[in-house]
């Protein structure tokens, strides 16, 4: 009796898995989109703390195809100012840091 019953729910659940879905439609397009960047920009800011210290900063980072790579930090740290740059153009990277 178990066996019809599963059966029977079977092939009352698999077509529902073969219908098309609008949100899965547009995650899928979505997703194609992304994987043929070339490029991408993100842009952050945040916050944070712990062990008695403060802090905030923005971020943005900017990455190519080729491991090319723009990532630029301002920040207040504990009180003090920081800037960081770093600049990879897929072979090597150089880092500058005033803090």
């Amino acid at each position: 009796m178990r066996f019809v019953t599963f059966v029977a729910l079977l092939f009352v659940a698999v077509p529902a898995y073969g219908q098309d879905n609008d949100a899965e439609k547009l995650y899928r397009t979505m997703e194609k989109k992304v994987r043929s960047a070339k490029a991408i920009h993100v842009v952050m800011e945040g916050e944070f703390s712990g062990e008695g210290k403060k802090g905030k900063f923005s971020m943005t980072l900017d990455a190519a195809e080729g491991n090319m790579v723009r990532m630029e930090m301002n920040g207040a740290f504990d009180g003090t100012d920081v800037k960081v740059v770093s600049v990879s153009d897929g072979k090597a990277t150089h880092t500058t840091y005033n803090g």
